[in-house]
């Protein structure tokens, strides 16, 4: 579950090197890296460097001793429940407000890490530009709204979209998303799931063509069916099965696959 005020001025989106580059200030600046309830895991690069320096110390605060036995890398492991802790830290009274100008660069990292993608937000060139078909569907929720996201390349599009999304200080109600190239599949059983917990809420689902054909694909959708469910699907149609060709433009320079 991503924070739901992905607007705030501190806040620079998904960590990942690749897709968010200013998350790289991370890796090169940060001398003391705090993780609530995270894990090391593939979009945070196994907490290996680049992205988390090899000169930073991590400390990984998790609710129980079976989830912090997985961050064998972190320098310090607290096991507590996460709010208790902030809430702790709060009360020590020894937390540094950020200063204007610190603020300030992280929101020109932000902006500057979307500069490359202007082009492909605002073109109006058929067929769409994966990140502009997320950022299309962005546009159209509102703060009560649940947006889930499912698949490998749309999901990373996605990610990007969010971004440029947030930074012009929208909100939404939650965001479901089990990470890029991770648990591809499992969007139709969060969608229903989600919407069962919050029957009020719209729910929509974005995700790709290679997804639904993963276990367990459209199964769960019978529940919604049954149950009357109403849950938004958004599909990216791009018959490549996980090789996408705007990723590999914006990777290596050229799009080198082909539809199947």
């Amino acid at each position: 579950i991503k924070p739901m005020d992905m607007a705030h001025p501190m806040h620079l989106g998904l960590l990942d090197y690749h897709q968010n580059p200013c998350s790289r200030l991370i890796g090169e600046e940060c001398d003391l890296l705090l993780m609530l309830g995270g894990q090391l895991d593939f979009p945070l690069n196994f907490g290996e460097a680049p992205l988390i320096g090899v000169d930073t110390t991590l400390i990984a605060v998790n609710a129980t001793a079976r989830e912090l036995s997985d961050i064998s890398l972190a320098e310090v492991r607290v096991c507590s429940d996460v709010k208790m802790f902030v809430e702790a830290l709060n009360r020590s009274a020894r937390v540094t407000p950020a200063g204007s100008d610190w603020v300030g660069r992280l929101r020109q990292k932000r902006t500057e890490s979307l500069a490359g993608l202007a082009g492909a937000l605002a073109s109006p060139e058929s067929p769409v530009h994966p990140i502009r078909l997320c950022r299309d569907l962005l546009s159209t929720l509102g703060e009560d709204d649940i947006l889930v996201i499912d698949g490998g390349d749309i999901a990373c599009w996605c990610e990007a979209a969010l971004n440029a999304w947030a930074l012009e200080g929208r909100k939404i109600g939650a965001i479901i998303a089990p990470g890029p190239w991770e648990q591809m599949g499992t969007g139709p059983a969060f969608a229903t799931a989600v919407k069962l917990a919050r029957p009020d809420a719209r729910v929509v689902l974005i995700t790709g063509d290679g997804s639904l054909g993963l276990a367990p694909g459209l199964t769960p959708m019978e529940t919604a069916i049954d149950r009357d469910l109403a849950i938004t699907i958004r599909r990216r149609q791009q018959r490549s099965m996980g090789h996408d060709p705007e990723s590999a433009e914006v990777h290596v320079g050229a799009a080198s696959t082909r539809p199947l």
